[in-house]
């Protein structure tokens, strides 16, 4: 027999999930022990389970509840390693920084001021945001990109957030761009460096899945960053070039 059961778990799961990661991996585990039982049970009274309509015998079933336990441990593991990445990277001393505190305020403001409102609507909307709860939205969690930006190459005056690329999860970087700066990897070595965009002439990408940058420097040197897996789309990386050439 088939019972929608199965699927509507499964979704009610993903709702929740979407809440809390956490939350909905600890509902995952009831989820599928609930599944266990009732389907157990099914196969006492003689009947049959059918997934998409094809029938389960009651081996294929114990091994599915098991893949499935399976699929809920891991996705508890990644939830509790994110979400204590987050925590720390609340109490960081990172965050509490002039050079920090100063980023985040002057990005709210230009955001606010629409000043990047060509680049999508959704810049202004956020930049409405009270100050913590932006800074839980673009935490510099260690390893991320904005995490780079701060350590490593300390903002500068007037320079606020424009985009970021982290790949996969929220500690593994690719790029920052600012108004004034890309912060970018290079996939050859794994080395960030920094662009400084009113200094850019021209840039051009090259390659297919792992993307060559290459900018052509007003003062004729060229940069160039290899196996890019993530980098700035081009309308933003246009966008603060030309904005860099009217300074």
């Amino acid at each position: 027999m088939f019972n929608p059961v199965i699927i509507v778990a499964i979704i009610v799961q993903s709702l929740v999930a979407k809440s809390s990661r956490i939350a909905g991996a600890v509902i995952g585990f009831l989820i599928t022990t609930g599944i266990f039982l009732w389907g157990m049970s099914l196969y006492a009274e003689g009947n049959q389970i059918a997934l998409f309509t094809i029938p389960l015998s009651q081996p294929v079933f114990l091994i599915a509840c098991l893949v499935w336990y399976g699929f809920d441990t891991r996705e508890f593991m990644r939830a509790r390693k994110d979400s204590q990445a987050l925590s720390q990277a609340l109490n960081s001393p990172l965050l509490q920084s002039g050079n920090a505190v100063r980023f985040y305020q002057t990005t709210l403001k230009a955001w606010s001021e629409k000043k990047l409102t060509s680049l999508g609507k959704g810049f202004e909307t956020e930049g409405k945001l009270q100050y913590d709860v932006f800074i839980k939205k673009y935490l510099p969690v260690e390893g991320s990109a904005l995490h780079t930006l701060f350590t490593r190459f300390p903002p500068l005056e007037g320079e606020f957030l424009v985009g970021l690329g982290n790949l996969n999860t929220i500690n593994n970087g690719w790029f920052v761009i600012t108004n004034l700066r890309l912060i970018q990897r290079d996939g050859r070595d794994n080395a960030f460096r920094a662009v400084t965009l009113a200094e850019v002439d021209k840039y051009q990408t090259k390659g297919t899945t792992a993307k060559t940058l290459i900018f052509q420097m007003k003062s004729g040197e060229e940069i160039t960053f290899e196996k890019v897996l993530m980098y700035p789309a081009d309308k933003f990386l246009s966008a603060m070039i030309a904005q860099g050439n009217l300074l």
